[in-house]
């Protein structure tokens, strides 16, 4: 996934990271060549959490919650990722309108699945990127069901 402006949404509040995760989020952003996320974004880092917190279905509520994602940073289908994740974790259609409830849900489940997303990166080949390890991990799944 790669960034793009999702624009203006009405009600679409900044999306955080836990206090303790924000050096871990700027690492795996630079663009020095040693992380798979160098040049993506935070949203894209997020994004990725959330998916395998959602998959390992290890929501984690943030201790300390530091806002520093703004609505501009997710495109429209990154948003709708997460309000799919709200849904499916609350089990009520409606919640997609609620934006402060989506984001926090997703939140929970980004901070729960940034332990595998660090695993993940841990144990790939080296020069693998990031959709080859998602994607591997994907053929896994589907093979294991």
């Amino acid at each position: 996934m790669s960034f793009s402006s999702a624009g203006f949404e009405i009600g679409f509040p900044d999306v955080a990271y836990d206090a303790d995760q924000q050096t871990t989020f700027q690492d795996l952003i630079k663009d020095d060549g040693n992380s798979i996320f160098a040049g993506l974004t935070m949203a894209d880092v997020f994004i990725y959490a959330m998916a395998l917190g959602v998959k390992h279905n290890t929501p984690k509520p943030l201790t300390k919650r530091i806002p520093y994602m703004p609505p501009e940073a997710f495109s429209e289908n990154m948003r709708w990722l997460m309000r799919s994740v709200a849904i499916l974790d609350s089990e009520d259609l409606e919640i997609f309108i609620d934006h402060s409830k989506v984001v926090k849900i997703a939140e929970t489940f980004a901070n729960g699945g940034m332990q595998y997303l660090l695993k993940m990166i841990n144990e790939r080949v080296s020069g693998e990127d990031i959709e080859s390890i998602f994607e591997t991990a994907l053929r896994k799944e589907i093979k294991n069901s």
